[in-house]
C-alpha cells in the first residue's frame, strides 16, 4: 500500500461510481493538488469546470444518474497522466473506479418501470400461440403441472411441436408431457443457478435469464458475449493506454540518448518500440530505422547539433542491417547513400578527414548499385554527392588531387541531369561545381577558375529565384559573395568587393538566424571577409569594424564544440582585422588581440588536418609577431616570428604557389636579421659575484 493510502485510507468496498467519485473529490487524491500537495479536497464547482461539465451534471454522476460514457478526462484530473505521477496506488484506486463505473451504467441500463397492474394472461388454444415457449414455461409456473396444458386448451400437436423444438423428437404420446415437465424442471434449476463471479458477470446472467424465460432462447447467451465483448473493448482501450505510455517512456529514453550522445542506446529502444508497434520483418523494420534516421539527419543538419547526426549514422547503419544488400539492392544503395550524406554533414563540422573518407567509400558502394544504366537518376544524384565528399577533403588536403576528382564527378552527374530534364537538379550540380572551382581557383594565381565559379553562380541564381525557392536563392548568394570575395582580393579595383557585400546583405534577409542559424553565420563570414579586404583598401576604418560585429555575430553560432573548424575560420578573419587596425594605429592591444586570435585558430587548424589552412594562418600570425616585435625592446616575438615563418618553410607546401613561397622566405629572411641585429645590439650583462 502506497504513502497516499496509509495517508487517506481507502475508499468504501463495493461501492457505486458516484459514492467512489465523492470519495475521490472529498479527499483530493490527485496526484499534486492546487498547492501543490495530494489530499486537497476538490469543490464541486471546481471540478466541475475543471473537467468542463455543469455542477448539475457532476451532482447526477455523484447520485448514480445519467453517469458519463467515459472516464478519460476524470481520470486524468484525479490519479495525473505523467509518468511521476503514477503508483501501485493510483492504479488501484483508477481500476476500481472503471469497475465501479460499468456497474451503476450496467444497473440504470437494466432498470424498467413497473406498471401499477398488469392484465389478466389469456391462454390462447391455436397451435400458432400454442408453440410459443415462453407461453408454454410461464403457463405451467403459474398453473402448475404440464398435465393441466390439455385441459386448458393446448393440443398435443402444440405440445409436440415444443417438444420437438427443445430437442425431444421422436418421444412417445404417453411421455409427452413428463419430457417436457422434466425439460421445465431442469431449466428452471439451471437459470437458477448463480456464481461467484463478479457483479458485472452476475448482471449478464441475470439479462440472459430474462431473455430465456422471454422465450428469446438463442439471443440468451448473447447476454454474456455483449459483456464479453464490453470487456474485449475496455481491454483494448486499456492496452491501448498501455501501448501509448510504453512508447511515450521510450520517447523519453531516446531523449536522454541524445543528451548522453548514446547512438547504440537510441537504436536499442527504436527496436524496442518497433516490437510495440507490431513493426515486423527486414523490410518493415528497416523502413522504420530510415523513417526515424532521416529525422535524426534533418534536425542534426538544421541545428547544428553533431550528436543528432552521430545517432542518424548509428539508425542507418541498423537499416542496412534489416535491408542487405542481397534482399533489396535497390533500397540497400539508397540507404548508403543517405548513410554518407550523414557522414558527409558530420565530416564537414570536425577536423581532419576521417569521416569524409568513410562517406567517399560508403557512396562507392551505393554506386555499385546505382549504376547508370540501371537507376541514371539515382546514378547521377550520387555521382553529386559523392563529388561533394571529394570537394571538402580536397578542400582540406595540400594537393589538389580530390578536388580536381570532384570537378570529374560532377561533369559525370551534369551528363543525368541536363537543364531540360530538370532544371532544379542540374542548377544544384553546377553550383556545387562552382564551388569546387572556387577553391581551386584559390591555389592558382590566375583568375580564370574564379570568374568560370562566378558565371556559373549567375547562371544557377536564374532558376534559384528567391520568389520561388528563397532559401537556395539565399544559398547561391552567399556562394557568390564568397567567389567574388576571392576574386576581388585579386583584382585591384574595389568593385567585387562592393558586390560581395551588397549580395551578403541580400541574403542574410533570407537566411534569419531563427531559421538557419548556421547558414546565418556562414553569410556573416563571407561578410566580414569582404569588409575586411575593403577596409584594408580604404583609409576609413569604418568597414573594418563593421567587419568585427559580422566575426562576433558568425561566432555566436559558430561554436568550437560544433563546427571547429568553422569557428577557427572566423578567428582567422577577427585577427585579421585586429591587425590591420593595431598596425595602422600602432596600437599593441589590437595587435595582442591578433595574435591571440590567430594562436586559438591554430588549435583546430592543424598541420596534420588542414596544411593550408594552418600555413596561411601561421604567415599572418609570424606578420603580427614581426610588427609587435618593432614596437618592444625584446626580442621575444621577432624568436616566435622566425620560427613560424620556418615552419612554413619546412613544410614546403607546393600549393601555396612560388609568389607566396618567395614572400614567405623574404619575410623569414628580414626577420631573421632583425634579430641577429637586436641580439648584438644588447650589452652582455657580467655575472656578479
Amino acid at each position: 500500500m502506497g504513502a497516499e493510502d496509509v495517508r487517506l485510507g481507502s475508499p468504501p468496498a463495493h461501492a457505486s461510481f458516484g459514492a467512489l467519485l465523492r470519495w475521490h473529490l472529498q479527499w483530493g487524491t490527485r496526484p499534486s493538488g492546487r498547492a501543490g500537495r495530494p489530499g486537497k479536497s476538490w469543490g464541486r464547482k471546481d471540478f466541475a469546470a475543471e473537467i468542463n461539465v455543469s455542477e448539475r451534471s457532476l451532482n447526477n454522476w455523484l447520485n448514480d444518474r445519467n453517469v458519463p460514457d467515459n472516464l478519460l478526462i476524470i481520470e486524468s484530473k484525479l490519479f495525473g497522466t505523467r509518468i511521476e505521477h503514477y503508483s501501485e496506488i493510483y492504479g488501484k484506486w483508477c481500476s476500481e473506479l472503471r469497475i465501479a463505473h460499468d456497474l451503476t451504467r450496467q444497473k440504470i441500463k437494466n432498470q424498467k418501470p413497473t406498471p401499477e397492474s398488469e392484465p389478466e394472461r389469456t391462454v390462447a388454444v391455436d397451435t400458432a400461440i400454442a408453440t410459443n415457449i415462453a407461453d408454454l414455461i410461464e403457463f405451467v409456473r403459474s398453473s402448475g403441472r404440464t398435465a393441466n396444458a390439455q385441459k386448458q386448451g393446448f393440443s398435443e400437436l402444440a405440445i409436440r411441436n415444443i417438444v420437438s423444438r427443445l430437442g425431444g423428437e421422436g418421444i412417445s404420446r404417453e411421455d409427452l408431457l413428463s419430457w417436457i415437465d422434466n425439460w421445465i424442471e431442469n431449466a428452471l434449476k439451471e437459470l437458477g443457478k448463480r456464481s461467484n463471479e463478479d457483479d458485472a458477470f452476475e448482471a449478464a446472467r441475470r439479462e440472459a435469464e430474462m431473455r430465456f424465460q422471454a422465450g428469446r432462447l438463442k439471443d440468451a447467451s448473447a447476454a454474456f458475449v455483449e459483456e464479453l465483448q464490453r470487456e474485449e473493448a475496455q481491454e483494448q482501450e486499456y492496452q491501448e493506454k498501455r501501448q501509448d505510455r510504453r512508447l511515450s517512456l521510450l520517447e523519453e529514453a531516446i531523449r536522454f540518448d541524445e543528451l548522453a550522445i548514446n547512438p547504440e542506446g537510441v537504436v536499442k529502444n527504436l527496436r524496442w518500440m518497433a516490437k510495440i508497434k507490431g513493426i515486423d520483418g527486414p523490410k518493415a523494420l528497416g523502413d522504420w530505422f530510415v523513417a526515424r534516421s532521416h529525422k535524426f539527419y534533418k534536425r542534426g543538419v538544421q541545428s547544428g547539433q553533431n550528436a543528432l547526426l552521430l545517432i542518424a549514422i548509428a539508425v542507418y547503419r541498423a537499416a542496412a542491417e534489416e535491408q542487405t544488400r542481397e534482399r533489396d539492392p535497390h533500397q540497400w544503395a539508397s540507404i548508403q547513400n543517405k548513410l554518407a550524406n550523414a557522414l558527409l554533414i558530420l565530416g564537414g563540422r570536425e577536423s581532419g578527414t576521417a569521416r569524409l573518407v568513410e562517406a567517399v567509400a560508403t557512396y562507392h558502394l551505393a554506386l555499385k548499385e546505382f549504376t547508370r544504366k540501371r537507376a541514371p537518376i539515382n546514378w547521377a544524384k550520387t555521382q553529386n554527392n559523392l563529388a561533394c565528399a571529394l570537394e571538402t577533403i580536397g578542400g582540406r588536403e595540400s594537393n589538389t588531387v580530390r578536388l580536381k576528382e570532384a570537378v570529374i564527378a560532377y561533369r559525370r552527374a551534369l551528363k543525368e541531369s541536363p537543364y531540360k530534364r530538370n532544371p532544379h537538379q542540374w542548377a544544384s550540380i553546377q553550383n556545387n561545381l562552382a564551388n569546387t572551382l572556387v577553391t581551386l581557383g584559390e591555389r592558382e594565381s590566375g583568375t580564370v577558375r574564379l570568374k568560370q565559379a562566378v558565371a556559373a553562380y549567375r547562371l544557377v541564381l536564374k532558376e534559384f529565384t528567391r520568389e520561388r525557392v528563397p532559401l537556395d536563392w539565399s544559398r547561391i548568394q552567399n556562394n557568390l559573395a564568397s567567389a567574388l570575395v576571392t576574386l576581388g582580393k585579386r583584382e585591384s579595383s574595389t568593385t567585387r568587393l562592393k558586390e560581395a557585400v551588397d549580395v551578403c546583405h541580400a541574403a542574410l534577409e533570407v537566411r534569419t538566424r531563427k531559421h538557419v542559424p548556421l547558414d546565418w553565420a556562414r553569410t556573416q563570414q563571407n561578410l566580414a571577409s569582404a569588409l575586411v579586404t575593403l577596409g584594408a583598401r580604404e583609409n576609413s576604418t569604418v568597414r573594418l569594424e563593421e567587419a568585427i560585429d559580422a566575426c562576433h555575430n558568425a561566432l555566436k553560432e559558430r561554436i568550437r564544440e560544433q563546427v571547429p573548424l568553422d569557428w577557427a575560420e572566423t578567428q582567422h578573419t577577427l585577427a585579421n582585422v585586429f591587425a590591420i587596425l593595431g598596425e595602422r594605429e600602432g596600437d599593441t592591444t589590437r595587435l595582442e588581440k591578433a595574435a591571440a586570435a590567430y594562436g586559438l585558430a591554430l588549435e583546430e587548424r592543424t598541420r596534420e588536418h588542414v596544411p593550408l589552412d594552418w600555413a596561411e594562418t601561421q604567415h599572418t600570425l609570424a606578420d603580427v609577431l614581426v610588427v609587435l616585435g618593432g614596437l618592444e625592446s625584446d626580442t621575444a616575438r621577432l624568436e616566435q616570428a622566425v620560427t613560424a615563418y620556418t615552419d612554413i618553410s619546412e613544410e614546403r607546401i607546393h600549393e601555396l604557389g612560388s609568389r607566396k613561397w618567395t614572400e614567405i622566405q623574404r619575410k623569414l629572411d628580414l626577420a631573421a636579421k632583425e634579430l641577429q641585429t637586436r641580439r648584438r645590439s644588447v650589452p652582455e650583462v657580467p655575472p656578479s659575484f
